[in-house]
């Protein structure tokens, strides 16, 4: 279809259009960030279907439901002037697929797609590579029903050449979604294999039925106390993306632990399978036990998808790479969009290395390159090239921009965090007010914890804010379950901190005794506290008022502890008493345990201002915490917000501005990282994930001095930012301030801006000593502060 070609030629570039119309052989197209490899993906499908090859024998696998459903959308957008005259014209068509002129409708149809694509303003500002949700990536449990929606029991038709429109690009959908249709075709032909009983109406069990099943089995095999549901499930998660049944990590078992979760694993495939049902591992594990065993079907399976595509690659991980390379064979024909720059999943078990030697896998590969980034200025781009160039494991790519504008990266050195978050809030602020909405600008940095400085300026402005992928700050679970103790501590009254802090840890407190134990204390007109204190007198069992008790005596040990500490030494000692960071262990993967911990050692720095060691510090402490918690509940939803993000969670994204910040060595590449090589060139690759979000203006900045684990530390520039050319940059030191004594001096009456009258004691050059009252002696920020005339 020349027509066709010479349209691809108008809207894709010279390195898009070789990769769009490659279709003969196995490809490997080499992306950029920003390069459109999504779209070239989506016309490479479009100009396949236009050549007379069926939607039906093409496999396209994208990461996220989101992701497929949008590239189903695009497609069916492109096919939908064109597949009425399909129709009409398939009863004509060769079968040796001589190129035939375009239909009488498709040039206007083209005409009409080229004025929009070449209008380059729009094509920047279009996001192309889609948007997931983050927890797609994760798998909770909450995509069940969207993964059960996407599948039919339509049985493979070999004699139809051409695809209704209603079952057209069926199989453009995520990993799981695709191999849940294949077993729902084939898993019967598991049963001999595995010696099961499967039927083609199995059932698959969510996150709740898969913890309730393994709790049941921790009790008959005498464990309960050992083991938590969520660690056995990781470890069995764990096993089937190594392709081992029960059967197979028994002849690896090494110790005694790994015969007790062999027996777990047993007794557990074995209950699923007694329910007809499957759990998400299964969904891949079972599709290559089935593929390894089975040729015919597998064969089957490789005549079916004589096309296949796999979008965002670098994501994927050994299973998954297995069962594409089982499908596609040494010699089928696929194509890879993958950029090695952007793998950032490692600790995911993404693969990386298997794509650096795809070669050894597809031998007649031909690899084509997308080189242009058509999302940031030029400066950008180089600053990204300069830096993923220190990286050794990757294939070389030489990225142009596309948008030659240049603007320097503005570096920025600040004296603390706290100075750090204010300014950049407060450069937003000047930006805002000129020409920019809130939804422009992005502040990315490495952890979660990393967010709660800028929260707590943002409320203080009244300035909306999203966290994209995670929580706020004080909704966290570990922070909430923390500042309930306190509450608890200082007011005894607060039955709904209580109720919150029983059982966590858990202590055998259960649901049902907390339920009869507040019944009781509301007929009583009694505080849940007084009863739970005089539990000895109630009818609930003996086994809860000895636990209860326990933990009334845990409360009194942690009273005394903290009689004479600092807030921030309170909060260490309650989360060492309650041994909370062993229970996080238990109930969280190890990634999330770490953020988990990662913010508490944030709250701790919040609590480092108060340092005196009087119980109404730690008042104060709590009444500060609750304002904040309070103004982050009442600010006003607005799709206008400026966003915060981990560089994990800014991947699919683009900003017009973005401040990528906390860049210091431990923290930015993280400490465990420097000693270990590839380690730290995936930390490398979310730094370039970071600064190829910004499409205009990018900001890097660092602090002298910050406050980890309440500590003070003074960490050197991240080697980040060295390996950045410095005519790229120009740099600005905000410690040489303003005077703040010319804006205030001792005893003027100032106010903070959402807090409380303050009296000036002493003036520095950051902050100033105030008095409230005639007692409450605390330092503040001088920028947080009003003068009251």
């Amino acid at each position: 279809m020349k027509q066709m070609k010479n349209y691809l030629k108008e809207i894709l570039n010279p390195q898009q259009y070789e990769a769009a119309i490659s279709t003969e052989w196995a490809s490997l197209i080499l992306a950029s960030a920003g390069a459109w490899k999504t779209r070239t993906l989506t016309y490479k499908i479009a100009y396949m279907v236009y050549n007379w090859i069926p939607s039906s024998n093409i496999l396209a696998v994208t990461f996220t439901n989101k992701a497929a459903n949008e590239m189903k959308e695009r497609l069916k957008e492109i096919m939908e002037n064109e597949m009425q005259d399909i129709n009409k014209k398939k009863e004509n068509f060769s079968e040796n697929n001589k190129e035939e002129e375009p239909f009488s409708d498709e040039i206007e149809f083209w005409e009409k797609e080229s004025k929009k694509s070449s209008n380059t303003e729009v094509m920047q500002n279009q996001t192309i590579d889609s948007e997931p949700d983050f927890d797609d990536i994760l798998w909770e449990d909450n995509d069940i029903d969207s993964l059960l929606s996407d599948y039919d029991n339509t049985e493979i038709d070999e004699k139809s050449y051409f695809t209704p429109e209603n079952e057209r690009f069926n199989w453009l959908w995520t990993f799981h979604s695709v191999f849940l249709k294949i077993l729902k075709q084939d898993i019967t032909a598991l049963n001999p294999i595995l010696n099961t009983e499967f039927k083609k109406s199995f059932n698959i069990a969510d996150v709740a039925d898969t913890a309730s099943v393994i709790r049941q089995i921790l009790k008959k095999v005498w464990v309960k106390d050992t083991f938590t549901p969520r660690e056995i499930k990781w470890k069995i998660s764990d096993l089937k993306s190594k392709w081992l049944t029960a059967k197979d990590f028994l002849y690896q078992a090494q110790d005694d632990t790994d015969e007790i979760i062999w027996k777990i694993y047993q007794e557990y495939e074995k209950e699923l399978r007694k329910q007809n049902t499957l759990d998400f591992d299964d969904l891949l594990l079972l599709p290559y036990l089935l593929f390894k065993k089975d040729k015919e079907v597998l064969q089957k399976w490789k005549n079916k998808f004589q096309y296949i595509l796999v979008d965002e690659a670098q994501d994927t991980n050994k299973i998954q790479f297995e069962l594409i390379h089982m499908l596609s064979g040494s010699d089928g024909n696929i194509t890879l969009i993958w950029d090695d720059f952007q793998s950032i999943y490692g600790w995911r078990w993404a693969v990386i290395e298997e794509f650096l030697n795809a070669k050894k896998y597809w031998p007649s590969l031909k690899i084509f390159k997308l080189e242009i980034n058509y999302r940031s200025k030029k400066t950008i781009v180089d600053a990204g090239n300069a830096l993923i160039l220190n990286n050794k494991n990757q294939y070389k790519k030489d990225i142009k921009a596309h948008n030659e504008k240049e603007s320097k990266i503005k570096l920025i050195k600040f004296s603390s965090d706290f100075v750090e978050a204010e300014q950049i809030i407060s450069l937003i602020k000047k930006l805002h007010e000129k020409w920019k909405k809130w939804s422009d600008f992005a502040i990315i940095y490495r952890t979660n914890a990393q967010s709660e400085p800028f929260e707590k300026v943002l409320l203080t402005e009244n300035i909306p804010y999203k966290i994209y992928g995670w929580f706020k700050f004080y909704e966290r679970k570990e922070i909430k379950d923390l500042l309930s103790y306190i509450k608890y501590l200082i007011n005894p009254e607060d039955g709904i901190s209580l109720s919150r802090i029983i059982n966590v840890p858990s202590r055998k407190i259960w649901k049902t005794s907390v339920d009869k134990l507040l019944e009781m204390a509301n007929s009583e007109w009694i505080s849940l506290h007084d009863l739970i204190s005089n539990i000895e007198n109630t009818n609930i069992s003996s086994a809860a008022q000895k636990n209860i008790m326990n933990f009334v005596n845990l409360i009194k040990y942690i009273q005394e502890k903290i009689k004479n500490v600092e807030p921030n030494k309170t909060i260490e000692i309650i989360v060492k008493a309650i041994w909370y960071e062993e229970h996080l262990k238990k109930e969280f993967w190890e990634e999330d345990t770490k953020e988990r911990i990662a913010n508490i050692g944030q709250l701790m720095n919040t609590a480092v201002q108060f340092k005196e060691k009087w119980i109404e510090w730690l008042r104060k402490f709590i009444d500060e915490i609750s304002l904040f918690t309070d103004l982050q509940e009442n600010l006003e939803e607005n799709p206008d917000q400026i966003q915060l993000m981990t560089g994990h969670g800014s991947k699919w994204l683009e900003f017009d501005t973005v401040f990528l910040v906390w860049l210091e060595e431990n923290i930015f590449p993280l400490s465990r990282a420097r000693l270990n090589p590839k380690e730290l060139e995936e930390e490398r690759r979310l730094a370039y994930v970071g600064i190829t979000r910004a499409k205009n203006n990018l900001f890097l900045s660092y602090a002298e001095s910050r406050r980890q684990f309440w500590q003070l530390q003074y960490n050197q520039p991240s080697r980040f930012i060295e390996e950045i050319p410095m005519e790229l940059i120009t740099s600005f030191n905000s410690s040489i301030a303003s005077k703040p004594s010319m804006k205030f001096q001792t005893w003027d009456k100032v106010k903070h801006k959402i807090f409380w009258l303050w009296e000036v004691m002493e003036v520095f050059s950051e902050k100033v000593i105030v008095r409230f009252y005639w007692w409450w002696i605390k330092q503040m920020m001088w920028r947080m502060l009003e003068k009251i005339d």
